[in-house]
């Protein structure tokens, strides 16, 4: 074989090998970025190995399953990690069952699922115009909120009819007399809301920051859908109102 090509074949070998551990970096960083201590991680990927070593570099505490355990037994946690390098592979039945995906990325050939787990106990509790209904909320917060601390809202929803354009979705802080001291806005669940099918789950998570300058005293947590091209608000229902009311709690002084 000349040696032009022998050289060429040698590069080529190299710049496949540094492709691969760019998405093995990549992949981990990813991952690590939203991974919580108990979530899972489920791969078929080839290079399982290294994958695990490079996500132990990050994450020395990683749950790291092959989708042969996965499938035999599927853990319950939060949130799971799908990683997977093979585009027809099948999802284990129980996952699309008992978890919802939640966010998508690429990388190369490497494919990340994030899913995460549906709680048991979805109902209806307000709904905002005539379509958009909020199915369930929870909240992970300090026992005891300071000044500075941040509230994390996972909430999900639900439309029971094609809606016409794509709203944002606000989560307020508001002291006693009504008046916002902070927001998050953007839209629910980080997508478009007119491509949302009637019936199916959309899990909405974002962090709100509580000022470091308010004052102690009650304060209250609220939600509200409005059109963000002219702020106007869809109305809930059945209060009337143009936020939902989620919960109240006590301020503490530091």
């Amino acid at each position: 074989m000349p040696l032009r090509i022998v050289l060429m074949l040698g590069l080529l070998l190299c710049a496949v090998r540094a492709d691969a551990q760019t998405n093995f970096s990549d992949v981990a960083s990813f991952v690590a970025a939203r991974y919580q201590l108990g979530d899972v991680i489920i791969t078929d990927a080839d290079e399982t190995e290294s994958l695990s070593q490079a996500l132990t570099v990050l994450l020395p505490d990683v749950n790291i399953l092959t989708l042969r355990q996965a499938t035999n037994e599927l853990p319950t946690a939060t949130q799971l990690f799908f990683i997977h390098t093979k585009p027809d592979i099948p999802v284990p039945d129980q996952l699309g069952i008992h978890y919802m995906a939640l966010e998508k990325a690429r990388f190369g050939d490497w494919q990340i699922w994030v899913y995460r787990h549906t709680p048991g106990q979805l109902q209806p509790l307000a709904r905002f115009g005539d379509a958009v209904w909020l199915m369930g909320w929870q909240l992970k917060r300090p026992a005891q909120l300071k000044p500075c601390d941040s509230v994390i809202l996972e909430s999900w929803w639900q439309i029971t009819a094609p809606v016409p354009m794509d709203y944002s979705m606000t989560f307020t802080l508001n002291n006693l007399w009504g008046t916002g001291m902070n927001r998050t806005d953007g839209a629910p669940a980080n997508s478009q809301m007119r491509l949302w099918q009637p019936g199916q789950l959309f899990v909405d998570v974002r962090e709100l920051m509580i000022p470091c300058d308010v004052p102690p005293g009650e304060y209250f947590l609220v939600v509200g859908i409005y059109d963000w091209t002219n702020n106007v608000a869809l109305s809930v229902f059945p209060d009337g109102y143009y936020r939902a009311h989620l919960t109240g709690f006590m301020l503490s002084a530091e």
